[in-house]
């Protein structure tokens, strides 16, 4: 009984923030911030810092509130595939929550798992039914991603804007993407061989829950249940194309919820933004940082997103402020909220 009230006392204590991380976040943050502002004119940013117009930065901020929404309603509605029903104000807390957790606490995204777990058992779901949502998520995101990339990489082709390097690239990363999503259905196809591969997923999400919280949560049995549940989540999925449709739905919304926002975000600057060039520059950004091992993109993403955007032809200034403003909503200010999300989760007993 000790071991057990003790389990459930670790598994209760709050996550501790890594002020060192932290630190080294808003050390390269505003390192990155001087340097670009300094390559597009201190006078000119501040300029158009002062001349923003009002009104498309709050459309910003509620375009990039949009998507963690989204991620709630994507959730939910994988979890009703398995039976389960959440109220859904508490998954958009819960996503704000997990995502200020990955960024301010050690080991990545190991903190936003383990987020996710504790808010999983609170509502007595199994830690399979976890495992279940994250791979089906990865799945939906994935064919999402590869959809997007492939639109992507025929329209630079056909502006003739990737030379052979990038060509070479673009085409590497298709083919590993396709190899996953063939490994993918190979997998579901061999219930066997899918039951071995999910025993070593189970096993890999598990090492951050097992930091945390002080012990496993890997069952064996309950990987065989888990392994039914999936099938029978397929099954719903497939039987109810309407209600996949809205999974996907709100998949895609949550990458082009950040799209919307950083158009927003030139529109307050006066630059009507052409939507190829938006699209193409963000995806791009997004595989470049993909690419490199930096925490939470820091200082790569800041860099990439200008210099492609620059490289499609938008002005240096306005690119950099753009930037810089989009990141303070996207990734900054988030922080805070999830930091309130996760009390407000704590106070009801919901995390």
């Amino acid at each position: 009984m000790r071991g057990t009230a003790r389990a459930r006392e670790e598994l209760e204590a709050p996550l501790r923030i890594d002020y060192k991380k932290l630190l080294l976040m808003v050390l390269v943050g505003v390192g990155v911030a001087l340097l670009l502002t300094k390559l597009a004119g201190e006078r000119e940013a501040l300029a158009l810092i002062g001349a923003a117009r009002t009104e498309f930065v709050i459309l910003a901020l509620i375009a990039e509130s949009l998507r963690y929404l989204a991620v709630a309603l994507y959730t939910q509605k994988l979890l009703q595939f398995l039976g389960h029903r959440i109220g859904l104000w508490p998954f958009v807390e819960l996503m704000f929550a997990a995502g200020s957790a990955n960024r301010i606490v050690s080991a990545g995204g190991a903190a936003g798992i383990y987020v996710r777990y504790r808010f999983f058992d609170k509502h007595g779901l199994s830690f399979g039914s976890l495992a279940i949502v994250l791979t089906l998520q990865n799945l939906m995101t994935g064919v999402i991603l590869l959809s997007t990339f492939i639109m992507g990489l025929l329209y630079m082709l056909s502006r003739e804007l990737l030379g052979m390097t990038q060509l070479l690239v673009g085409t590497a990363m298709l083919s590993v993407m396709l190899a996953l999503m063939a490994l993918a259905v190979a997998l579901y196809r061999h219930p066997r061989q899918l039951k071995r591969f999910l025993a070593g997923l189970v096993k890999l999400v598990d090492a951050p829950i097992s930091k945390f919280a002080g012990r496993s949560a890997y069952d064996p049995k309950e990987l065989l249940r888990t392994v039914k549940n999936l099938y029978e989540a397929v099954g719903v999925a497939r039987n109810e194309p309407l209600e996949t449709a809205k999974a996907f739905l709100y998949g895609v919304m949550t990458l082009f919820s950040d799209i919307v926002c950083l158009y927003f975000v030139f529109r307050a600057l006066g630059f009507p933004i052409r939507l190829d060039v938006l699209v193409v520059g963000y995806v791009i950004t997004n595989y470049v940082v993909s690419l490199l091992l930096m925490p939470e993109g820091i200082g790569v993403t800041e860099i990439s997103l200008s210099a492609i955007y620059v490289s499609l032809g938008v002005p240096t200034s306005i690119v950099v402020v753009a930037t810089l403003l989009f990141r303070f909503i996207a990734f900054w200010l988030p922080i805070g909220v999830g930091l309130l999300a996760m009390w407000d989760l704590r106070r009801r007993s919901l995390l």
